[in-house]
């Protein structure tokens, strides 16, 4: 038995691999900047979170 594959589901099967791939990009830069937020918090921590902190603390709750 010989699978034969239309043009037209190559073409489909491309296409989704192109969209899962974009959606992947996506989400890869998604998480880079989320990455480099953090890395920027840590190594900016005093100028960053300290305010933030004291901010924290003078606060009534």
């Amino acid at each position: 038995m010989k699978l034969v594959i239309e043009n037209g589901d190559v073409e489909i099967r491309k296409e989704i691999l192109r969209q899962q791939a974009a959606q992947l990009k996506l989400e890869i830069e998604e998480k880079q900047r989320a990455y480099n937020y953090l890395t920027y918090k840590l190594e900016h921590y005093d100028e960053v979170m300290n305010p933030i902190e004291e901010n924290l603390e003078n606060q009534e709750f």
